[in-house]
């Protein structure tokens, strides 16, 4: 959020201490506030403002799944949505429609990374040719592309989403009047890498409603 309004919205300025700063650098001092240079002041706690990239790199640093849970972030809130954690109900995300003071939330959302690579291009392309071109779990209960989910540092700590999971995770949103969406995150190949906000330029965002079949609320 800290990235969206500092980077999308530009309501945010995001400020870093640092203890030495570079010669002839103006920062502002932690305690005063008051602007200072090294020629100045040699020791004390400087603050440094970060821009888009430095707040970036910033934010990977401390998450590695940051760029991806960005990427999601980014597209539900540019479609009106407010995304809050969705760690009560083991999803990335709930969804809510207003301030979740005065409405309850109506989605639960799962981000599933798709990672450049051959093995996740192959499979994305042998899915489709089958599906007409969606993707969507097969068979083979991992997802499409998920075989590339720990190979890059939005990885999910190596964790694929099979049907067990899924299946457990549609009751627990199911009994709590939620539905359970899919954002599956596609890195194209024209990406420059994880590493830059730049990167954001050149990811697809696919949703996937997830619904569990009830046999007998379909019979005749």
């Amino acid at each position: 959020e800290s990235f969206f309004l500092q980077h999308v919205l530009c309501c945010l300025r995001v400020k870093t201490a640092v203890e030495q700063p570079q010669a002839g650098q103006e920062y502002k001092e932690a305690e005063t506030g008051e602007p200072s240079t090294a020629h100045t002041r040699q020791k004390g706690t400087f603050l440094k403002e970060l821009d888009s990239e430095a707040l970036w790199q910033a934010c990977c640093s401390i998450r590695a799944s940051f760029p991806t849970s960005y990427v999601a972030y980014h597209q539900l809130k540019s479609k009106g949505w407010l995304p809050r954690s969705g760690l009560l109900y083991g999803t990335d995300f709930t969804l809510y429609q207003a301030h979740p003071s005065v409405a309850h939330s109506t989605f639960s959302v799962i981000v599933m990374p798709l990672l450049r690579g051959s093995n996740a291009n192959a499979r994305c392309s042998q899915t489709s040719e089958h599906t007409g071109g969606s993707r969507h779990l097969t068979s083979d209960p991992a997802p499409c592309g998920s075989q590339g989910l720990g190979l890059g540092p939005h990885a999910r700590s190596n964790r694929q989403l099979d049907w067990h999971d899924l299946q457990i995770t549609a009751r627990v949103v199911g009994t709590v009047a939620k539905k359970l969406l899919l954002l599956y995150v596609v890195e194209l190949p024209s990406s420059p890498g994880l590493h830059t906000h730049h990167c954001l330029e050149h990811f697809v965002v696919e949703e996937r409603l997830v619904r569990r079949w009830v046999p007998d609320a379909t019979r005749d």
